[in-house]
């Protein structure tokens, strides 16, 4: 980093900003070790100064947090530990993973602190801290900082990731926090995938925001912190993208509470209901269509359908009926729009999914949705008719054809345009669901054939991504959830769906809503699904570690089902009889453990190794298990979950373990002395 600074110095205009885009990289690398390392105290007083220097007024202390969780509640909880006359390694273990929990914050308390690593000073990260000039980077820094608190990309695409250069590093797969876009719903289906990650989730590290036990709720009212800081310190159009991922985050933590996979307190959710309105009633955002957005998808994830819609209705009718949606000026505002229409047309066609007796009316309203915005008319004067419907596809045949020559597509994409919805995608989805609900399936399908075909594929250069590229992998989403959609009400018609997703998989392989769209269908019912050849096609073949972190979650997903498959069969037929485990899903899942272990691109991936070591221990022997661990810590020296993973699974070694952290200067919580000390008090 000094180094890329010093070049930066005196250096033209046009030199600044890659050397700045390297800094941010840099800044990444070094939050992820550090994140790995359970340094945490390190990580944030970097992550924090970055702030400060380059989104506030630098020395104005804007982004200095203090914890709400009390050490005096940490001390009760400790000695409940070490009084439950556990064995040492479990004391330990719990002592450990408690405090890893609760502290992540530098120690800011005028009184004596018995552990030194939590005393961090600016003077010990000043060398890696560097000004980024350029403001469209901006956002970028801001978007790094927020996933190294493990705050997940809102919907996670390829492209985006390779705008913030994510995806070329095998190692940074550590946090399962990132694979939470799995479960952010998009489009009309929704893809109840949590059979995919059966105990995954006991994966998690602390500090973290999933698991209830202490410090979880206290983590999360920081990371929400963190996110609310940014956003007031962010500038047009920025500032909305961001407070739009915010929004999309407390409705992804929503659906994980439904799903039981994250247990919120009832309390938070009327508190969030408060805050929203407080939101949306402040001058600077009583007038942004992107929050009226969120509010309605917010409300229909707490149950509330017909309010929902109501909201979204009322947004589009307060716009002035005589301008229809292509002629508003304002870029902003025209894809803010677009998207209400779009959203409300989709929000109708899940009614008309979920409640089938309703269908027939849901389905009228979506179409008459889609002319309204078509021929710009206002929503209580449309008339549904074969002539309005083919006015209305006209106009959305003609204007996307000019769209399509839109100069500014060929410009380089951003994290604020991932972020904000895109009037050309929203625009060429409505006309598909148009033709979809008017014609046919094919119909709908066609429209986005035809203008995939026009748009160049993406490069799978990391500096290469447009916002047409962009545009290309929102067109396969759309198309992927028309084919979902139409495959749910006529089940036995998925060939296309297959066929589409294989090719939207080969060009985006990182984009995590397509990867689980495919596992979904490829998981089948009770691992009777596709032959497994064809399910390693869509997955293998990529250059990409999420990819095929994806395949080992899908055979681990149908080992557990033929497992089950088996168990079931056993009760029916062979009551009282000796059980006969069926070994081919447990023999194919070792067999793919066996070439990630050694392949390139995933040989350094922490979650492949910890997923291995689990399964090691449930099916394999100690002396194998022994083995493996220090193959993996070979590998990834410095992700500390190894060793806390090896410290629950194999406890006699537990000194060895904490001689490793040692050795290795990773982030020990309570050290072996310190322990001794604790127990004799």
């Amino acid at each position: 980093m000094t180094r890329l600074h010093q070049l930066r110095r005196g250096a033209p205009a046009a030199q600044t900003e890659p050397a700045e885009e390297k800094i941010i990289v840099l800044l990444h690398d070094c939050g992820l070790f550090l994140r790995q390392a359970g340094l945490w105290e390190q990580l944030w007083l970097l992550l924090r100064m970055y702030l400060e220097l380059n989104l506030s007024q630098p020395d104005s202390n804007y982004f200095k947090i203090s914890s709400t969780l009390s050490e005096q509640i940490v001390t009760e909880s400790e000695e409940h530990i070490l009084a439950s006359e556990l064995p040492l390694s479990e004391l330990w273990l719990r002592v450990e993973q408690l405090r890893e929990g609760v502290h992540w914050l530098p120690w800011t308390s005028d009184e004596d602190c018995e552990d030194p690593q939590r005393l961090i000073f600016s003077d010990d990260i000043s060398d890696l801290l560097h000004p980024i000039t350029t403001a469209s980077l901006v956002p970028r820094l801001t978007a790094v900082v927020l996933m190294l608190l493990k705050v997940p990309l809102l919907p996670c695409r390829d492209t985006a990731l390779r705008v913030i250069n994510r995806h070329q590093k095998s190692w940074s797969m550590d946090a399962i926090e990132m694979l939470l876009p799995s479960f952010f719903p998009m489009g009309t289906v929704e893809l109840e995938c949590v059979g995919l990650f059966k105990d995954v989730f006991q994966l998690t590290v602390g500090p973290q925001y999933i698991d209830q036990r202490l410090g979880q709720e206290h983590y999360l009212e920081f990371v929400l912190k963190v996110f609310q800081l940014c956003c007031n310190c962010l500038t047009e159009p920025s500032r909305t993208a961001f407070y739009v991922w915010w929004l999309r985050f407390e409705r992804l933590l929503l659906v994980l509470d439904r799903l039981k996979i994250c247990k919120l307190q009832q309390s938070r959710k009327k508190k969030l209901k408060t805050l929203l309105k407080e939101f949306l009633k402040q001058d600077q955002n009583r007038n942004n269509f992107l929050f009226y957005r969120e509010y309605a998808l917010i409300e229909w994830e707490l149950g509330n359908r017909d309010g929902s819609c109501n909201i979204l209705t009322t947004a589009i009718r307060a716009q002035p009926s005589a301008l229809p949606v292509v002629s508003v000026l304002n870029e902003q505002e025209k894809s803010g729009l677009c998207s209400l229409y779009r959203t409300l047309c989709e929000l109708y066609l899940s009614r008309a999914r979920l409640t089938p007796e309703d269908a027939t009316m849901y389905k009228q309203r979506a179409i008459s949705i889609l002319i309204a915005l078509g021929l710009g008319k206002s929503l209580l004067k449309t008339e549904i008719s074969a002539e309005q419907q083919a006015l209305a596809l006209d106009k959305f045949y003609h204007i996307g054809t000019e769209l399509l020559q839109d100069a500014s597509a060929k410009a380089a994409a951003s994290v604020t345009g991932h972020l904000l919805p895109d009037f050309y995608v929203d625009w060429i989805s409505c006309h598909a669901w148009l033709l979809f609900l008017t014609q046919s399936t094919w119909a709908g399908g066609a429209v986005i054939e035809d203008v995939l075909a026009k748009i160049p594929p993406t490069s799978s250069s990391t500096f290469a991504v447009t916002v047409m590229s962009c545009r290309r992998e929102s067109l396969f989403e759309s198309y992927v959830n028309m084919l979902h959609h139409h495959c749910s009400e006529a089940p036995g018609t998925y060939s296309v769906l297959r066929e589409v997703l294989q090719r939207a998989i080969k060009e985006f392989p990182n984009n995590i809503y397509l990867l689980t769209s495919a596992a979904k269908l490829l998981s089948g019912v009770n691992g009777l699904g596709s032959p497994w050849w064809k399910v390693t096609q869509y997955f293998i073949k990529t250059d990409s570690v999420i990819a095929h972190l994806f395949l080992v979650l899908l055979a681990r997903e149908r080992h557990y089902q033929r497992e089950n498959l088996g168990l079931q069969a056993h009760n029916y037929l062979y009551t009282g009889g000796p059980i006969v485990p069926d070994k081919s899903a447990k023999n194919r899942l070792e067999a793919l453990f066996t070439l990630l272990k050694t392949e390139r691109l995933t040989k350094r991936c922490p979650l492949v190794w910890r997923l291995y070591l689990r399964f090691l221990y449930d099916h394999g022997t100690v002396g194998t298990w022994r083995t493996a661990f220090y193959r993996a810590v070979e590998e990834c020296p410095w992700i500390k979950a190894l060793y806390i993973d090896a410290a629950k699974l194999i406890p006699e070694e537990l000194t060895q373990i904490q001689d490793l952290i040692i050795e290795k200067e990773l982030r020990l919580h309570v050290t072996p002395e310190e322990l001794d000390i604790l127990r004799g008090e």
